[in-house]
């Protein structure tokens, strides 16, 4: 996995909903520290496990998390619980440069605490399952 993936999966998470902008509310690697929008998440990639070999092909394993924050509990959980029924069990798509076979939820969003503005934060983790395109 790689930069280009990242930017390719977030411009995917913002083509599900018209909430999600990227650079505004919806952002790769962190939210800014400047950010001034009240509710945002990022997209940050967590590592995962080499390609192996299975069957007819090669798949690797990616993991995400996906940081989420808002202006109150259940505007960040509400955001979070959003954003994981979108990419939960998503199967059979295409994010350039890779086919995704699976996207599972590791948990549901866990709730982080607040933010040295206030802001309520909540976490999750995701796995997904790639191959390179045939």
């Amino acid at each position: 996995m790689n930069s280009s993936f990242l930017k390719n999966f977030i411009e995917y998470l913002e083509a599900k909903d018209a909430s999600f902008v990227v650079g505004t509310n919806l952002f790769g690697g962190q939210i800014p520290i400047e950010e001034a929008n009240e509710k945002s998440s990022a997209v940050i990639l967590r590592g995962g496990t080499p390609k192996r070999s299975i069957l007819d092909g090669t798949v690797g394993n990616m993991r995400i998390q996906i940081y989420t924050r808002g202006v109150d509990y259940f505007d960040g959980q509400d955001r979070a619980i959003l954003i994981g029924n979108y990419l939960d069990d998503t199967a059979g798509v295409s994010i350039t440069p890779y086919y995704i076979h699976t996207i599972m939820a590791n948990s549901e969003p866990g709730y982080l605490g607040q933010d040295e503005r206030g802001r309520y934060e909540f976490s999750q983790n995701f796995d997904i399952f790639y191959s390179d395109p045939s």
